[in-house]
């Protein structure tokens, strides 16, 4: 996984994305977009639930418990770092619109100094994130990571017995405080990038900034 200088947009498709370029307007576009998306979550809260972090600790099929636990810290680490309160709304665009309110237990000294390299927390954080996202928006979740040169970061999937169905796969990208700039070119990077396993089953790109917070996640098909 890279970490990318998040160059901030609410807009939906991939397509969009990859043949649309960045201009004055962005800023406009994400107040609108965020306050739709406020409104959206409390008329229906119920629907769209929270997300807590901490449970990424009772592990999946892929993710130990005890790695699981440092996906939640470090994505503590991150949100506090940018000032950021439990229940705040972590406001996700691109496939997914909307808001969601996320909890997490507040990292302690000793964890923030753990932590303390704050690319490691990014990383580690934004696969916390975009896991517990996907989970939330799909009921997907990770069966088994996946290795390097296959240009994404894990295979996901709903449980239907002991076997997955749905099968897809994740790519991760996070970054601790972004801006507005260059997010046709980083998400095209992204959608190159999953092509060199194409032909198996579709992509999710995830990225992940904790600066506002918020969280743009793009589908692409299998080929």
């Amino acid at each position: 996984m890279r970490l990318l200088p998040f160059p901030w947009s609410f807009r939906g498709t991939e397509a969009a994305h990859a043949n649309s370029s960045v201009d004055d307007n962005d800023e406009i576009v994400w107040e609108r977009a965020k306050m739709d998306a406020i409104l959206r979550v409390r008329n229906d809260r119920a629907k769209t639930g929270r997300f807590d972090l901490a449970r990424l600790s009772s592990g999946m099929p892929g993710v130990t418990p005890a790695f699981g636990q440092v996906l939640a810290e470090t994505a503590a680490v991150c949100l506090e770092f940018g000032g950021h309160c439990p229940g705040v709304l972590f406001a996700v665009g691109g496939q997914f619109r909307c808001a969601l309110p996320v909890d997490w237990v507040s990292p302690t000294p000793q964890q923030r100094r753990c932590y303390k390299d704050l690319q490691y927390a990014t990383e580690h954080g934004a696969y916390g994130v975009a896991i517990t996202v996907m989970q939330n928006r799909t009921g997907k979740i990770v069966i088994e990571r996946s290795w390097k040169g296959t240009g994404f970061d894990y295979w996901i999937g709903r449980r239907q017995g002991l076997l997955f169905q749905d099968k897809a796969r994740l790519e991760v990208s996070g970054i601790l405080s972004g801006d507005q700039t260059n997010i046709s070119t980083r998400v095209r990077q992204k959608v190159q990038q999953t092509k060199r396993s194409d032909g198996l089953l579709p992509a999710y790109i995830a990225i992940i900034e904790f600066g506002r917070p918020g969280a743009e996640i793009v589908w692409r098909p299998a080929s």
